[in-house]
């Protein structure tokens, strides 16, 4: 995806987000916005504090409280640590999934073995 260079739409964003994560109090991050280039009408954000809003979105939403709520939601993620939580969930399940697999071809093969014996 490609970054919006743009100094006004940037200061924008800057001014929502700033104004919405002064609400929540201090923060073990400093939390950046970005405009990312997009007709899809999306926002995601990832952990450390980064929030991207494509310009789709921006051009949709009929005013500054839309862009507002969709950042909000947005911090909510990276304050809730969301992002983080699902990876961890997933490093888990590729962590199980590899020992069923290893314990799999254990215990295939053993059965194979004794199928050998006389």
């Amino acid at each position: 995806m490609e970054l919006v260079k743009e100094q006004p739409l940037q200061e924008f964003l800057n001014r929502i987000g700033d104004s919405l994560v002064a609400q929540i109090g201090a923060t073990p991050f400093e939390f950046k916005f970005y405009p990312v280039k997009a007709q899809d009408p999306n926002a995601f954000a990832i952990p450390g504090g980064y929030v991207f809003v494509t310009t789709g979105l921006i051009v949709l939403a009929e005013n500054e409280q839309e862009i507002a709520g969709v950042l909000s939601h947005e911090i909510a993620h990276i304050t809730g640590r969301h992002v983080a939580q699902m990876i961890e969930r997933a490093k888990r399940l590729n962590i199980a999934t590899l020992a069923a697999m290893i314990a799999g071809a254990i215990l295939g093969g053993e059965e194979k073995d004794l199928k050998q014996l006389p």
